[in-house]
């Protein structure tokens, strides 16, 4: 209801992509302009009846189409209070150097690794102080090395049941041993929609795992 009766007809087909409620065989690239034009008309819309804050994490996954659409909003849209928080890798600089740089409303923030006594502090809030577990806790800021993502994908391993007598050196080697944990139905489900690559739907109790 944000959108005004008169742009529905053709805001809301561009905003179905986005929620994969389109047919495969439909050739989105040709559409880019109206898609973008759509999606920027829907998000003032939003803003303009309350403080609206759009995050969208993991950037450095983006096509080139949604990259230059983040870059232009905050340029695009004025009058109204938006604020666009991304996330990303450094490898979205690496790819787009200049990404995000020289706008007037915009701020980059570089984050490293962090310290041994900052994930040290991260871990035991996630394992516990239990003695027992001290060893455990070492390893753990050992092999994290600064990165707070392993920290808590091993917890979520954990939680599923997983073993941790020998722990994964990467967050992608975590990330597969809990998939191992999962049931054989839903590891073949995660095995099929692999194979079919792009993005996949669940709906049904598939989709809460």
């Amino acid at each position: 209801d944000s959108v005004p009766e008169a742009d529905r007809r053709w805001v809301e087909p561009s905003l179905r992509p986005l929620v994969g409620l389109v047919s495969e065989d439909v050739a989105l690239a040709d559409r880019r302009e109206e898609l973008q034009a759509g999606w920027r008309v829907f998000l003032e819309a939003l803003a303009e009846q309350r403080p609206l804050v759009v995050v969208i994490d993991d950037l450095q996954w983006a096509d080139d189409g949604l990259l230059e659409f983040v870059d232009g909003l905050v340029d695009l849209v004025e009058g109204v209070p938006l604020l666009v928080v991304c996330c990303a890798r450094p490898e979205l600089l690496e790819r787009r150097p200049g990404w995000g740089g020289g706008k007037r409303n915009a701020l980059t923030v570089s984050l490293g690794p962090l310290a041994e006594v900052e994930i040290a502090r991260l871990v035991e809030s996630l394992l516990g102080r239990d003695p027992a577990d001290a060893d455990l806790r070492a390893n753990v800021v050992e092999l994290a090395a600064g990165n707070p993502l392993y920290a808590e994908e091993l917890v979520r391993m954990r939680t599923s049941g997983g073993d941790l007598s020998g722990l994964p050196d990467t967050v992608l080697g975590i990330v597969t041993a809990r998939v191992d944990l999962l049931p054989d139905a839903e590891k073949e489900l995660l095995r099929g929609a692999a194979l079919m690559g792009g993005v996949r739907w669940c709906v049904g109790p598939e989709a809460a795992s």
